[in-house]
């Protein structure tokens, strides 16, 4: 996704020093994510609800959706990384639908003013929403990296894996162009 950015937004000619500074911060606030948090595994399924709650899966949900309309950035990681993904999975695995209504109303919201609010931002500030985005997609690379592990052979074949990964990346970027 980020040579596609890069070459989106034609960063050698439009890039200036502005645009690096909101590059570099944005990729900073959201690798920071990394450093936070217990993970995906140690989250709670909230199961009992209160407009405190209700106003939690509604944000969940805006964010989201958000984040659904930016190229690169996913909501379910977004939803794993403020730890709402397994109350949503949870809910969606057994039917209950208390959790999904504020959740629902909060992606339908989300879709339509944050579509208008991102289109004003390209409208206005088409190379610095570019750099936006590409430090959020350039950020999200360390919250997701697991580590190394232990054993040589799985580091080896993952590195065998992200080479495969980002030369049918650049592949398909050609393509497109």
């Amino acid at each position: 996704m980020i040579p596609f950015l890069a070459n989106k937004s034609n960063y050698k000619e439009t890039f200036s020093g502005i645009h690096y500074v909101i590059l570099i911060i944005a990729a900073a606030l959201v690798g920071s994510m990394a450093l936070f948090g217990e993970g995906p595994a140690e989250t709670p399924v909230i199961t009992t609800y209160n407009m405190e709650t209700y106003i939690k899966l509604f944000l969940s949900g805006w964010l989201a959706s958000s984040a659904m309309i930016l190229p690169g950035i996913s909501g379910s990681f977004l939803l794993l990384l403020i730890g709402m993904y397994s109350t949503f999975t949870h809910a969606l695995e057994n039917f209950v639908f208390e959790p999904l209504i504020p959740l629902g109303l909060g992606i339908v919201f989300g879709l339509l003013i944050m579509s208008k609010v991102l289109n004003y931002l390209f409208n206005k500030f088409y190379y610095q929403t570019y750099a936006l985005v590409i430090g959020l997609v350039i950020g999200s690379i360390f919250v997701v990296y697991p580590g190394y592990e232990s054993d040589l052979m799985l580091n080896i074949m993952s590195l065998i894996c992200l080479i495969i990964g980002l030369l049918v990346a650049y592949g398909l970027g050609k393509i497109e162009y």
